[in-house]
């Protein structure tokens, strides 16, 4: 089955709960979720599930991006400490819609990618 990895806009509790409705249904398929984020409310929201919570700060990216315009070479930063945290052993990553960046690097890295409304 596949690995698929969310990453959301945790200032909003209701897009991690909207998320979390949704891995609990890709998990009944057998799929495997892990979810990626810095914030603690949303972790033990997450693992409250069962569902795997992986610590992961975009802080340092977004100044950077702004600045640059999406610079690829930002883009590539973010794409390389993605596949740090989780090896190239994701196959889908699900993103909110406010929160694209990881989908860019995601693009970058040749992965599948959704983003959620």
């Amino acid at each position: 089955m596949a690995r698929i990895v969310f990453t959301m806009l945790e200032r909003f509790s209701s897009h991690t709960t909207a998320a979390i409705n949704l891995a609990r249904l890709l998990k009944e398929h057998q799929h495997e979720v892990v979810f990626l984020g810095k914030g603690q409310d949303a972790q033990k929201m997450v693992e409250r599930e069962g569902i795997s919570y992986l610590q992961f700060s975009m802080d340092g990216y977004f100044p950077k991006l702004l600045r640059k315009k999406l610079a690829a070479a930002t883009l590539s930063d973010l794409a390389t400490d993605m596949l740090r945290i989780l090896g190239n052993n994701f196959d889908v990553l699900i993103c909110d819609r406010f929160n694209f960046i990881p989908a860019l690097a995601a693009h970058k890295l040749g992965k599948k990618y959704i983003l959620l409304q």
